[in-house]
């Protein structure tokens, strides 16, 4: 399996589910279901915290599997020419705007 598909399972195929997981633990620890019980609550954080350990994870594997691209500068040297010719003709004078 080359990198780029190794890059995509991660982004898609992992993430998502996981997202529904600390989605769905977010929505009992607000109360949207019963109330949890201490016990219960515990056990929600704790999936919670496994989540985000999972997430970053994730995130180092994305982040070790893209291509270095060279960052947007701009050039060292301007170019000689201009990109476009002038227009045939300018008009002689500005129109009054006042």
């Amino acid at each position: 399996m080359d990198l780029e598909r190794i890059r995509i399972a991660v982004r898609h195929d992992l993430r998502s589910p996981l997202s529904v997981i600390v989605g769905r633990a977010d929505l009992l620890l607000e109360g949207m279901a019963d109330p949890l019980t201490p016990r219960q609550r515990h056990s929600v954080q704790a999936i919670l915290r496994a989540a985000e350990r999972i997430q970053d994870l994730l995130d180092e594997i994305v982040v070790h599997t893209t291509p270095d691209e060279p960052p947007d500068e701009l050039p060292d040297e301007l170019p000689d020419e201009p990109p476009d010719e002038p227009p045939d003709e300018l008009p002689d004078e500005l129109p009054d705007e006042g």
